[in-house]
């Protein structure tokens, strides 16, 4: 293609002829659009050639609406036909898929589709007359961009929570939450954030396995001592939130709800609530937070969106004698959370006034 033809488009009315040719024998429409929308919209302004115009236009790809009115600036008339152009900067129209995913923004936003809905599959709409299955696509990818979407092999396009649920610092583990009550910390999260929660939404396996080298130093275990690993997958709605493995020594545990491996949690007020009943009430825990990116494996299992990181939890509970009954890691989609902490600030020099 000729590098100069938008230049010489701007000589006159003339040049209409060769940008159309020029046009109908690329394969790069896009690129001329770009490149020849400057010139045609000079060339409109002083034309008087509105049949080259309205082949110019249909040649990029540009609709205009099919509605007559009198001349005005910005408007090619002839008869029984109009090209509007209500300002010079509004030559080009939205392509279809940006229309599609604006219609299904709207839809998100209205709440006709829920967070953790699935949108309809991309043959359905096409199917429904809405594009075809490139234009689908390419709407459900800007979606997905805009953290409108999650998109996943094997769970297809899911409407993301529009607000991060609340992640609690220490009230969460509240005792008259899980000692008093039934209210497990992934629920109490629910209850602050608002939202609604079904006990099946957390499911587990548990095996018996070698602990892991960090696992065995939380613990104080020797190299090769087995543990009890609860791999828990929690989700909001389809949505999952995050992954959470629990270890336990044997001995703590063995013969006791947290070794079942059916949905939810370990019966009334959960894991906590187990080791209370047979004598390991937890006193204290010490949890440490990171960032980083996450795995394949994770991101397919969290259905995480390209480049989207995780945050890494290690939970460390102590008895009040010290000893370790469970330790723990997390794994939290990063987007979907807001981790909050309320405390009272510590006066340590207090304390020890206190103290003597």
């Amino acid at each position: 293609m000729d590098p100069d033809a938008p230049h010489r488009a701007r000589r006159g009315p003339k040049s209409l002829v060769f940008i159309r040719h020029s046009v109908e024998f690329s394969r790069n429409r896009r690129f001329l659009r770009a490149a020849f929308t400057p010139a045609l919209r000079a060339v409109l302004d002083r034309s008087g050639q509105p049949k080259e115009g309205r082949q110019l236009l249909a040649v990029l790809g540009l609709r205009a609406p099919g509605k007559t009115m009198p001349h005005s600036p910005g408007t090619v008339n002839s008869p029984g036909t109009v090209v509007d152009l209500p300002h010079r900067e509004e030559l080009r129209m939205a392509p279809k898929w940006r229309e599609l995913a604006d219609r299904l923004a709207e839809r998100i936003r209205s709440g006709e589709y829920s967070p953790g809905q699935q949108l309809p599959h991309i043959r359905d709409l096409v199917e429904a007359g809405e594009g075809s299955k490139s234009t689908v696509h390419a709407a459900y990818k800007a979606l997905e961009a805009e953290g409108l979407v999650t998109s996943s092999r094997g769970h297809g396009t899911v409407v993301r929570p529009q607000a991060p649920l609340k992640r609690l610092g220490i009230e969460r583990y509240d005792k008259v939450k899980w000692r008093d009550g039934d209210e497990v910390a992934f629920i109490a999260d629910r209850v602050a954030s608002g939202r609604t929660y079904r006990r099946g939404e957390q499911t587990q396996s548990v095996t018996l396995m070698e602990a892991p080298p960090a696992v065995a130093a939380a613990h104080g275990l020797p190299n090769g001592a087995q543990v009890y690993a609860r791999a828990r997958l929690v989700k909001e709605g389809e949505q999952p939130t995050h992954t959470l493995t629990s270890y336990y020594r044997p001995e703590h545990v063995e013969g006791t709800r947290i070794v079942d491996p059916s949905p939810g949690p370990a019966g009334r007020g959960g894991g906590f609530r187990v080791l209370y009943d047979h004598g390991y009430e937890i006193d204290h825990m010490k949890e440490e937070i990171f960032a980083r990116v996450a795995t394949p494996e994770e991101a397919k299992l969290l259905i995480l969106p390209t480049g989207e990181p995780v945050v890494e939890l290690h939970r460390t509970t102590y008895t009040a004698d010290g000893t370790v009954v469970e330790f723990a890691i997390g794994v939290h989609a990063a987007s979907r959370f807001a981790w909050a902490y309320e405390f009272q600030v510590p006066d340590s020099a207090q304390s020890r006034k206190e103290a003597h």
